[in-house]
């Protein structure tokens, strides 16, 4: 059964949100429900509003090790890359359930996208 907000927890109103970090622990962009039995799958597009060129972004799943983290590099004036594609992540403790996100440079990469929440039980 799918449930609850398709908005990111840190987007406002939809918004997309511009990752400030340039290091780990990076810039919060969703955060799961806290209970194991619901997973949120999620969906993360990025913009490089830069006219100078590529930044790197590191999108950190569920933890920060070098296991948890996503590498892309979004190039500049592309429009909106798909960085994330349906991907689940469940409520399992308070660190597994934060997606957060840092780029070579802060500032200027944003992120928008949406949630789908579905409930096991």
């Amino acid at each position: 059964m799918i449930r609850g907000n398709p908005l990111l927890s840190e987007s406002s109103g939809g918004r997309p949100i511009m990752v400030t970090a340039t290091a780990s622990t990076g810039t919060l962009i969703h955060q799961t429900d806290t209970s194991a039995t619901v997973y949120h799958r999620v969906y993360l597009y990025a913009v490089n509003h830069s006219t100078t060129g590529d930044v790197l972004l590191t999108v950190e799943w569920g933890g920060t090790s070098s296991g948890d983290r996503v590498e892309v590099p979004v190039p500049s004036q592309l429009g909106a890359l798909p960085v994330i594609d349906n991907w689940p992540l469940a409520g399992t403790g308070a660190a597994v359930r934060n997606i957060r996100a840092y780029a070579g440079t802060g500032g200027l990469v944003s992120l928008g996208g949406w949630v789908n929440a579905h409930t096991t039980s």
